[in-house]
């Protein structure tokens, strides 16, 4: 938690976890990492689900959200986001949410010790 404290402090990501109503669990988190100004004004999408909670609309709800606050309070231009090939879930995710494919990145994240392939998403904020 002090890394996600520091890296809002530096303004270079923004975390967020995702509970459930009521009983107040957590299923889930969001991130706009990589957050650069200037002339790219640009972050990085990740999240993740627990396996429990997966495939019940939690992330469908939290990435417009969080691509709100990205475009209208931090005022970035675009978010961009990396999933594996097999990761069809969160690919259908991003596609509904507005992401469109951008291209193939070979071996472009190290997950687990093993560099691996992604395909490489982006959405912008005049979309």
């Amino acid at each position: 938690m002090k890394s996600y404290a520091q890296q809002r402090h530096n303004g270079t990501s923004r975390t967020y976890f995702l509970f459930t109503r009521g009983d107040n669990k957590l299923v889930g988190g969001i991130s706009l990492t990589r957050i650069t100004y200037g002339i790219t004004r640009s972050a990085m999408l990740g999240y993740w689900m627990g396996v429990h909670h997966a495939g019940k609309g939690h992330m469908l709800k939290a990435v417009p959200a969080v691509l709100d606050f990205a475009f209208h309070d931090l005022k970035l231009k675009r978010v961009e986001a990396a999933r594996l090939p097999r990761n069809i879930t969160s690919i259908n995710l991003l596609k509904k949410s507005g992401f469109g494919e951008e291209g193939y990145a070979r071996e472009y994240l190290e997950i687990n010790n093993v560099r691996e392939d992604h395909i490489l998403f982006a959405i912008l904020g005049s979309e």
